[in-house]
C-alpha cells in the first residue's frame, strides 16, 4: 500500500476502532515507509517527512487518536534506524577536511569533559554526598543524566555539530592549529591545556544549534517554507543521539535542547552538592510534605532552571528509601512552577520529561513481562502497585497526553485491559484496589501453570 493511502487509513482511527484495526494500520504505515525508504535517492528528503510525521504524532491526543503512541514507537524501533545508521557506501566517504584529526582531538576532549561531568552525577566520583550508596531501581532505562554511556552519544552528537556548524577560520586560528603542534609532537602538553578554547566552541556549537532549531520552528509554526537547510544537521545530530540511547539503554528526553546540554557541560558541581544535601536532609527531617516542598522552593532561590532540575533528580534519584525525594514530591515541584503546562515545561524541563516517561516506560515493561514466566505473581503485583501509584501522582489536566497514552499499551493486552479501563473511566483519580492488582497477577499466572 503507498505510504500516502496507509497515512490516511492510520488518520480514520478513532477511539472506537478496535486494537486489530490499530495494529494493521500502524503495520501498513510503517511497513510503507521502509519499502520508500529502500527505493529513495533523497534520503534527507525522508528524514524530514519522517521527522514532520513524529513531530505531528507527538502533537496529537493519545485520548482521541489511538494509535499515536504505538506508531510512534514503531518509527522509532523501526523506520529512523534505517534513515540515520550509515550504510557502506556512506561509511567510506572520505572527509578532507585539512584539520579533520585536529577537529576530532577536540571533540574527544569535549567528550571527555561531558564524561567528567557524568561521572559526577552517577555518584561515581567520591566527592558526590551519595557516592557508594544506594540507587534508585524501578526496572526503567536510567535517565542520560545518570548513564556514562551517554558520553558516547554526546560525542556523536556533537561531532555532527562540529563537521556541520564549525569548520570555520575561527575555530582553525584559535584551537585547530594549537591541537595540531601538539598532536605533531612540536609542543609538549595534551589537548586538555586549550579547555577553556575548547569549550568555547562547544558552547558555539550548541549555540548555533539551537539557534537554527528554533528558527525551523518559528517557521513551521508559521506554515512557512522557509526553513533553514541547517536543519538538517541539528535534526541529523539529535537522532544520532537519540538512536545512541535506544541501543545503549538510557532515556534521552525529546523535548533536550541544546541549551540545556551546553548548560550541562559546564555543569557546577557546587551547586548539585548543596541542593543533594539540603533536599537529603529535609526529607528525613520533614515532618510533613509542606516542610519538604519548602525546602525546595529555597533550592529554587538559589539554583538556575537546570542547576534546580538536576538537583532535585539527583536527590530523587540516590539514596536511601528514607532519604529520596518521592514521585509525588517531584511531580508537585514541576506543578508549582507554572500556572500552565507550557510554563511548567519551560521552567521544569528535565523534571517534567522524567516524570512523563517513568509511567510509560513502565507501562511497556508490564507488557513485555506479562510473556516472561520467570517473573513470580508477587513481582508482578508490586510492578502494578508502582505503576498506578506513578500515575495516581500525576496531575490529570497538565499530563493529560501521558495519561492516555499509558491506556494504549494496554490495548491490545487481554489481561491487562483492567488497567487501561482504570486509566480511561477514573483518570487514575481512585486507587486500583489491591485485588484487582492479584486478579491481573493471578490470571497471568495462569498461563504459565
Amino acid at each position: 500500500m503507498p505510504f500516502e493511502n496507509s497515512i490516511s487509513q492510520f488518520a480514520q482511527l478513532g477511539t472506537k476502532s478496535s486494537q486489530s484495526e490499530v495494529d494493521a494500520a500502524v503495520a501498513e504505515v510503517v511497513s510503507a515507509l521502509i519499502a520508500s525508504i529502500g527505493v529513495t535517492d533523497d534520503m534527507r528528503a525522508a528524514r524530514r517527512d519522517v521527522a514532520k510525521l513524529l513531530d505531528h504524532l507527538h502533537s496529537l491526543k493519545a485520548s482521541r487518536h489511538p494509535g499515536r503512541v504505538q506508531l510512534a514507537t514503531a518509527l522509532s524501533e523501526q523506520v529512523l534506524p534505517l534513515l540515520y545508521e550509515p550504510k557502506e557506501d556512506e561509511a567510506e566517504v572520505k572527509d578532507d577536511y585539512r584539520y579533520l584529526m585536529e577537529e576530532r582531538a577536540v571533540v574527544d576532549r569535549a567528550t571527555e569533559v561531558m564524561g567528567d561531568v557524568l561521572t559526577f552525577l552517577c555518584a561515581e566520583d567520591k566527592s558526590h554526598p551519595r557516592h557508594g550508596g544506594e540507587v534508585r531501581q524501578d526496572g526503567i532505562p536510567p535517565l542520560f543524566l545518570f548513564s556514562p554511556d551517554f558520553q558516547e552519544g554526546f560525542r556523536r552528537l556533537l561531532g555532527v555539530l562540529f563537521r556541520s556548524f564549525m569548520r570555520n577560520k575561527h575555530s582553525e586560528t584559535s584551537v585547530y592549529k594549537q591541537v595540531r603542534e601538539i598532536l605533531s609532537g612540536k609542543v609538549d602538553g595534551k589537548v586538555s591545556r586549550y579547555d577553556r578554547q575548547i569549550g568555547g566552541l562547544v558552547r558555539t556549537a550548541l549555540d548555533r544549534a539551537q539557534e537554527h532549531h528554533d528558527k525551523a520552528k518559528a517557521a513551521e509554526d508559521s506554515e512557512s517554507e522557509d526553513i533553514p537547510t541547517e536543519w538538517e544537521a541539528v535534526r541529523d545530530a539529535f537522532k544520532v543521539a537519540q538512536l545512541h540511547a535506544r541501543d545503549a539503554g538510557y532515556f534521552l528526553p525529546y523535548t533536550l535542547t541544546f541549551e540545556n546540554l551546553a548548560q550541562i557541560y559546564t555543569l557546577d558541581r557546587k551547586l548539585i552538592l548543596q541542593g543533594v544535601n539540603e533536599l537529603g536532609n529535609a526529607v528525613l527531617q520533614g515532618e510533613n510534605a509542606n516542610y519538604v516542598l519548602r525546602q525546595i522552593e529555597r533550592l529554587n532561590q538559589t539554583h538556575d532552571i537546570i542547576h534546580f532540575d538536576v538537583a532535585v533528580l539527583s536527590a530523587f534519584h540516590f539514596g536511601t528509601e528514607k532519604q529520596r525525594l518521592s514521585y509525588k514530591q517531584m511531580h508537585d515541584t514541576c506543578l508549582g512552577a507554572a500556572k500552565t503546562r507550557e510554563g511548567m515545561i519551560d521552567m521544569r524541563p528535565l523534571l517534567v520529561a522524567e516524570l512523563a516517561r517513568r509511567p510509560h516506560q513502565l507501562a511497556r515493561r508490564l507488557v513485555a513481562l506479562a510473556e516472561d514466566p520467570s517473573v513470580k505473581p508477587k513481582e508482578y503485583e508490586a510492578i502494578i502497585d508502582l505503576f498506578t501509584r506513578w500515575l495516581s501522582s500525576l496531575n490529570a489536566r497538565r499530563f493529560e497526553d501521558e495519561i492516555s497514552g499509558c491506556a494504549a499499551h494496554f490495548r491490545g493486552n487481554k489481561m491487562l485491559k483492567p488497567l487501561a479501563k482504570w486509566i480511561i473511566a477514573s483518570r487514575c483519580n481512585l486507587d486500583l484496589s489491591p485485588t484487582a492488582i492479584y486478579n491481573i497477577s493471578a490470571m497471568r499466572a495462569k498461563i504459565f501453570d
